[in-house]
């Protein structure tokens, strides 16, 4: 529980005392500490290795130093440490070289403080002159910000920047974003106001009351259901559905329970046969139909003029 007292007590004392002429065993020994130490209190070590390198070793290891504590130590303490890295990062190599330490930095700090890093990122593009990438970060930025709640100076500051440098179609977008967000948050809200409201006020007894409930009022709407099919009896060919003893079964109705008016395809079909062949008849009784001889020339040899063909089967025999 004190290693992280022990270690930096030792290593201020062997900082103070040999300064830059131990280097390489200071570094050793602010790597065994960080490998000790829990990374919920490894802050000052790491402030402790980043300052050593600044003023006895390099500068491009006190940036990697810290590069490392922004991203290994507690999410609440990442915003001071990036701006302190950035600050480091000006004052070492200028405010062009800390665009990288920006875009990682609002990768890696809470959701709370994006809308900060955000607006002090868009602040350094437009000293540079970068209005698009202003724009974008602002863009970026307005996702994490509720527009009617406590982030409100951000879609103020973001309204300033396009009446000053955007025009009628960057400010259409700005007001098109905002309303996308704000209707964002709003489902957000009542989402969670409901299922927590819900989770209040139905604990598991009162949980298992509305099951209990429900269970009961389909099983009475069942019997209802199966109540009415036994009073009003199916009219299909199958049978008609009675409940036994809390089953559906088929039971073949009377002849005399079918249904009455139900239509026989079958003798419509004869009938309509019927009609259709009286009428054939009745229109040949109505033609007048001419009764003419063959000519004798159509037969040929075959038949004579004067033979006449044997009437029954005795008298061909006998004609043959």
């Amino acid at each position: 529980p004190l290693s992280k007292e022990l270690w930096l007590a030792y290593l201020s004392k062997f900082v103070t005392r040999y300064a830059g002429k131990k280097i390489e065993r200071a570094r050793d020994l602010f790597e065994q500490a960080l490998e000790k130490i829990p990374m919920a209190e490894s802050k000052p070590v790491f402030i402790l290795y980043a300052t050593l390198e600044e003023e006895h070793g390099l500068v491009k290891n006190a940036m990697a130093v810290f590069d490392r504590a922004c991203k290994n130590v507690l999410p609440a303490e990442r915003f001071d440490l990036y701006m302190t890295y950035i600050a480091k990062a000006t004052e070492f190599f200028g405010v062009t070289k800390t665009r990288p330490i920006y875009e990682a930095a609002i990768q890696h700090v809470p959701d709370a403080r994006i809308k900060d890093m955000c607006l002090k990122f868009a602040d350094l593009e437009l000293v540079l002159g970068e209005v698009d990438r202003a724009r974008g970060i602002f863009q970026y930025g307005s996702q994490h910000c509720d527009p009617s709640g406590k982030d409100e100076a951000f879609w103020n500051k973001w309204h300033a920047f396009e009446v000053r440098h955007g025009n009628e179609d960057t400010f259409r977008e700005m007001l098109r974003v905002k309303r996308s967000v704000q209707l964002q948050f709003t489902q957000q809200h009542v989402n969670t106001t409901d299922a927590t409201t819900a989770l209040l006020d139905q604990g598991p007894s009162k949980r298992t009351k509305v099951v209990n409930e429900m269970e009961e009022l389909e099983r009475q709407m069942m019997n209802d259901q199966m109540q009415r099919l036994v009073e009003q009896p199916n009219q299909s060919r199958g049978g008609d559905i009675v409940a036994v003893g809390g089953e559906a079964e088929v039971v073949r109705a009377p002849m005399e329970s079918r249904n009455t008016d139900e239509i026989d395809l079958d003798a419509d079909e004869e009938e309509d046969e019927g009609e259709s062949a009286k009428r054939s008849k009745q229109q040949l009784g109505s033609m007048a139909i001419e009764e003419r001889e063959v000519p004798s020339s159509l037969f040929g040899g075959l038949k004579g003029d004067g033979d006449e063909e044997p009437k029954d089967a005795l008298a061909r025999f006998q004609k043959s």
